[in-house]
């Protein structure tokens, strides 16, 4: 498991409760001398977190902002903002934020799942089914892509619309 999938998973060990602290199953992320700024970064990774849990969008936006001002490269961020933003139906500016993530990691298949969900949410079957496929490229045995993928590339005629091509 990379490291990004691993802190999600951390964040959601936490959240419910099979983690009782920030620092019970979290890794140990840098050097000690960066221990402050660590600390305030795991601060607001957690508060996402738990903003994300109970869907509170526009809070999830705010902690990204004041995040951002500190490490604008951290991709956690971008995937906190992306899904925060895709949940206020702000699509466009969702998929800007995925394609940051993309950037530095391209080959993450979860963000190109999530790319094919926003763009299903959009009406665009061709650019799902097109990051569904990417995803499963890259990992050939991921559940979630192939139910995807199966749901809504593999549907009966008729089934599902194509609003256009958004890469």
């Amino acid at each position: 498991m990379n490291k990004l999938k691993t802190c999600m998973v951390i964040v959601s060990l936490w959240l419910s409760g099979v983690a009782h602290s920030e620092s019970e199953y979290a890794p140990s992320i840098g050097p000690p001398e960066l221990g402050v700024l660590m600390s305030l970064k795991q601060r607001l990774w957690f508060d996402a977190a738990k903003a994300e849990h109970l869907g509170e969008w526009k809070e999830v936006l705010s902690i990204t902002d004041r995040w951002q001002t500190m490490r604008p490269g951290d991709v956690e961020l971008w995937v906190y903002r992306a899904r925060a933003l895709g949940a206020l139906q702000h699509h466009k500016e969702a998929e800007a934020s995925y394609k940051r993530v993309l950037e530095q990691y391209p080959n993450e298949d979860f963000i190109y799942l999530a790319l094919a969900e926003l763009a299903e949410q959009q009406g665009n079957t061709t650019a799902a089914c097109r990051h569904a496929a990417t995803a499963i490229g890259i990992h050939p045995g991921y559940a979630d892509a192939l139910s995807f993928h199966e749901r809504v590339c593999n549907a009966p005629e008729g089934q599902g619309t194509d609003a256009g091509d958004s890469k």
